[in-house]
């Protein structure tokens, strides 16, 4: 719903088809929701009994967003948005949720963390943001590191 001259009808039918062939083939889905978060969860919640699982990638929503999200199964993707001054909404979810629900990401090229705005983003940010919530959640950067790793090799299946 981001740019206008969006087709809703058009879009949520597209999205319930991908969600049906993740589930057909057994493989999670990666959303990324821009003002359409109420709407996501209605759609989710018609496969509420199912086995769908995924990622909110890039994930920028609120608290109650991030609880409802997990809820359903779903992991938290942050990235490089985290580092943004004027981002305590995020700061607060990555901190009130559990380590298990977060995964790491970039928005490659986009997104930067905070340090290299403006510069094209890369996957070595990784590291960066892992230290950054290490700080911020008050936790051994290891522990960052091996749990949203493990959480999203699970995830993805890969071992």
């Amino acid at each position: 719903y981001y740019y206008s001259g969006y087709h809703k009808e058009r879009q949520h039918d597209a999205c319930k088809a991908q969600i049906d062939l993740a589930l057909t083939y057994q493989l999670p889905i990666v959303i990324h929701t821009r003002n359409a978060g109420d709407d996501m969860l209605s759609i989710l919640d018609t496969y509420r009994d199912s086995s769908l699982k995924g990622i909110f990638h890039c994930f920028s929503q609120n608290l109650s967003f991030a609880q409802e999200a997990i809820k359903r199964g779903f992991l938290l993707g942050i990235g490089g948005t985290v580092t943004y001054p004027k981002n305590d909404v995020l700061r607060q979810v990555v901190t009130s949720v559990p380590l298990t629900s977060l995964v790491l990401e970039t928005d490659t090229p986009f997104l930067p963390p905070q340090y290299m705005r403006g510069k094209q983003n890369n996957p070595a940010q990784i590291a960066h943001i892992a230290g950054y919530l290490a700080q911020l959640r008050k936790e051994p950067i290891d522990l960052i590191a091996t749990t949203t790793t493990q959480t999203a090799r699970t995830l993805f299946n890969v071992m």
